[in-house]
């Protein structure tokens, strides 16, 4: 896996027989936050609008990260069915 750390780079995987784009880079703000345009999972087929975003918070002599996903779609369904799929891939 890489991820170009960069506005348009890729959060991508290959390997061997296969590759596959997770996602896309939308802000890159060093030190503060990381935002991606990143269907994943089993939404990546759906034509969903996923936003990944990284946070970078400053807490004492840490850095907190905090992680926000958000997606809009019109499932046909309820959305929860896939959420335990989602979870699983974010952690």
């Amino acid at each position: 896996m890489s991820l170009d750390r960069r506005a348009g780079g890729c959060f991508c995987a290959r390997w061997k027989g296969g590759e596959a784009e997770y996602g896309r880079v939308v802000q890159a703000v060093p030190g503060i936050a990381l935002r991606l345009s990143a269907p994943l999972g089993p939404l990546q087929s759906m034509g969903v609008c996923a936003v990944l975003t990284f946070e970078f918070v400053p807490v004492g002599t840490v850095t907190q990260v905090r992680l926000r996903y958000v997606v809009g779609a019109n499932f046909g369904m309820d959305p929860r069915a896939h959420a335990p799929a989602v979870d699983a891939v974010l952690q």
